[in-house]
């Protein structure tokens, strides 16, 4: 094993109710709406189709504000709730000489915020789908960071690469492409299966 990949939310990030949950309710407003604003023109955003500080501007009626950067400071802080057991075995890990990423599903904006913010330092780099135009459990979002991978670790093997996901069907896509891909189920599993 050369490599570690780790899912951001769910598993290195531990967030309980979604933000527009939290902002609705902070605000008396109808958390429904809000919903459908992710499922719908939201969707671009970790593709990094749409931006989303251009999103928020457009949609202000529905948040209510005409700041988009308080917006994006209160969604960022409120989800802002690191793993820390598993953050300090990650340092274990590396320490060991195997490299470790966060690969997440994440608007430029939030992307930005957990590699300066969250985890300045705690990994070797990060892939961060607003980055790469694709988004798990899309093939090509591996198929991407499998190719940027080898230009930190020549010859890299998919079967070399462990990736920990709290989302199955990312999970299934990895397995595909024969990365050894796991349901994240606790620290107790990661220490299973990686010695240190």
């Amino acid at each position: 094993m050369k490599v570690i990949l780790f899912d951001s939310d769910g598993v290195i990030n531990l967030p309980g109710e979604f933000f527009s949950q939290i902002y609705a309710k902070s605000h008396g407003l109808d958390p429904e709406p809000f919903e459908e604003f992710f499922k719908g023109p939201y969707a671009k955003v970790n593709v990094g189709q749409t931006d989303l500080r251009e999103l928020l501007i457009e949609y202000k009626d529905l948040w209510q504000s005409e700041d988009p950067d308080a917006i994006m400071k209160f969604w960022f802080e409120s989800e802002n709730i690191k793993n820390e057991p598993l953050l300090e075995l990650i340092q274990q890990i590396r320490a060991s000489g195997i490299k470790c990423y966060f690969a997440t599903n994440q608007s430029k904006y939030r992307g930005e915020y957990m590699k300066q913010v969250m985890f300045p330092g705690l990994f070797d780099g990060s892939f961060v789908s607003a980055d790469l135009g694709v988004q798990k459990p899309d093939l090509g979002f591996y198929e991407k960071v499998i190719e940027l991978l080898r230009r930190e670790v020549p010859n890299l093997k998919p079967e070399e690469i462990m990736f920990f996901d709290d989302t199955q069907e990312n999970v299934d896509a990895a397995k595909s492409l024969g990365i050894d891909a796991h349901f994240y189920e606790g620290i107790d599993q990661i220490k299973s299966l990686v010695k240190v």
